[in-house]
């Protein structure tokens, strides 16, 4: 009886989790404003870091299908996909950002190489082994690790990649900032620690991964006071002092803001 209790409890706190991240994203979407304010510590500069380096990760893209997992509105990595060669699969949980990304695709008229779906990233409606890589940004951390992992590996065909963009958890500064602004995410997600990547991992034969920005946090000083010069400027410089850094003391790397993590079944 017990058990059973346990049971219901837990599906019921899954389907509140879920219901809130979906609420919370629809909104996120709708409101450029929202959007707008976050963005200013996802510079172009940074996204185009990570993304150039998780793409780099891929291989050839030609005739290869992609999940993109988690897609929210971002355009530019589909059309990336596409270019390339890519057959891609887009999914998310929010009916906003769903419709936003079929806009787009209709615009462009991208119908014959990509299709968007709103769907639980934890749940996933595609066969075993359909796709030869799988990629995400900022969307591990908001899910049930264990069954996104588990989903992923068993939609991964052998020897296909699952390439994904994550914040982390270990850095005090940042985690203080997080606690003070509890409006700018949803109560449930839960930017990766060390056990994190180690039950991500446990679905797949191989994991590298890569840590990015810990002395070049530094950089977004002159974000603050609007130099936008000077923050490119100290931004690449830092940029590279961190991996100066990391070649002579790995051990700052736990204490970066982001990681890509490349898994391989």
């Amino acid at each position: 009886m017990d058990m059973n209790n346990t049971f219901h409890k837990d599906r019921a706190d899954e389907i509140i989790r879920k219901k809130d991240e979906k609420d919370f994203h629809d909104k996120f979407f709708a409101e450029s404003a929202e959007r707008k304010a976050q963005e200013k510590f996802y510079a172009k500069e940074v996204k185009e870091l990570l993304f150039n380096y998780a793409i780099s990760q891929m291989g050839d893209l030609k005739g290869r299908k992609l999940l993109y997992y988690g897609c929210g509105i971002n355009k530019k990595p589909l059309s990336k996909f596409i270019s390339e060669g890519a057959e891609v699969k887009a999914i998310d949980l929010s009916s906003e950002a769903v419709e936003i990304m079929k806009k787009f695709i209709i615009k462009e008229k991208l119908n014959d190489y990509a299709e968007m779906l709103e769907m639980d990233a934890e749940k996933l409606s595609f066969d075993n082994n359909m796709f030869d890589l799988v990629f995400g940004s900022a969307i591990i951390h908001h899910l049930d690790i264990r069954k996104a992992s588990s989903e992923i590996s068993r939609i991964l065909k052998k020897g296909g990649k699952a390439i994904f963009i994550e914040p982390l958890g270990m850095n005090p500064i940042i985690n203080f900032y997080r606690l003070v602004t509890p409006k700018d995410r949803t109560k449930d997600e839960h930017p990766l620690k060390m056990g994190d990547v180690d039950t991500v991992k446990k679905n797949f034969t191989s994991c590298r991964q890569k840590n990015f920005f810990f002395l070049a946090l530094g950089a977004f000083f002159w974000k603050y006071i609007r130099n936008e010069a000077l923050f490119r400027l100290t931004f690449k410089i830092f940029v590279k002092a961190d991996n100066c850094l990391f070649k002579v003391v790995p051990f700052f790397k736990r204490y970066c803001w982001c990681t890509v993590i490349t898994l391989q079944k």
